[in-house]
């Protein structure tokens, strides 16, 4: 995607998928003493009022405002296609969110791409896709800049993955009908599934 130099408008840290503390944590190693491409619009919503809270605490939150982002409400907001900061016609987004459907995160004329925090960091500071290896300090495991002081890179819990996709998996399942809970259900601005 990077060689194609795809152009965006907007970005988005936001929701509860991917903007936990540590998500957040990773976006912020990323921008931290760097500004928010000139035409991009960075949008940031911690998980929670927790999470928010405590990334303020480690100076994740700051870092973020410093680099441009423009804060939202924690919790649901452009991804479910609600409040501030969503697509319009014809602009281009890149978002940590989880899911992408048309109209989704505002106008169905605009198209919406998923990525890792990182890959949204970078790519606000590029104005176009682009990973974070662009912005190779961020890598570094001090402070850059002394911003971040006392920030502690976290790391993310290593998943246990099959090489292979299995023929059958076993294990406990939970289902639980009567809370009657389907998120596919949220759609967008102007969404409706015949």
């Amino acid at each position: 995607m990077e060689k194609k130099g795809v152009a965006i408008q907007k970005a988005y840290l936001i929701s509860c998928a991917n903007s936990r503390l540590e998500d957040l944590e990773a976006a912020a190693w990323v921008l931290c003493g760097k500004r928010v491409a000139p035409g991009v619009k960075l949008y940031l919503a911690a998980a929670s009022t927790w999470v928010q809270q405590e990334a303020e605490r480690r100076g994740i939150w700051q870092t973020l405002l410093d680099a441009g982002a423009n804060p939202l409400p924690p919790g649901c907001g452009p991804c479910i296609g609600l409040g501030v900061g969503l697509l319009e016609k014809g602009e281009v987004g890149i978002s940590a969110t989880n899911r992408n459907f048309k109209g989704r995160m505002g106008s169905r004329d605009a198209q919406c791409y998923l990525a890792s925090p990182e890959v949204v960091a970078a790519s606000a500071l590029a104005g176009y896709i682009a990973g974070p290896h662009s912005f190779a300090d961020f890598r570094a495991g001090t402070p850059i800049h002394g911003v971040l002081q006392g920030m502690e890179r976290t790391r993310r819990k290593r998943s246990r993955f099959f090489p292979v996709f299995p023929e059958r998996v076993t294990g406990r399942l939970v289902f639980l009908p009567h809370d009657n809970l389907n998120t596919d259900a949220i759609y967008g601005q102007g969404l409706h599934l015949s």
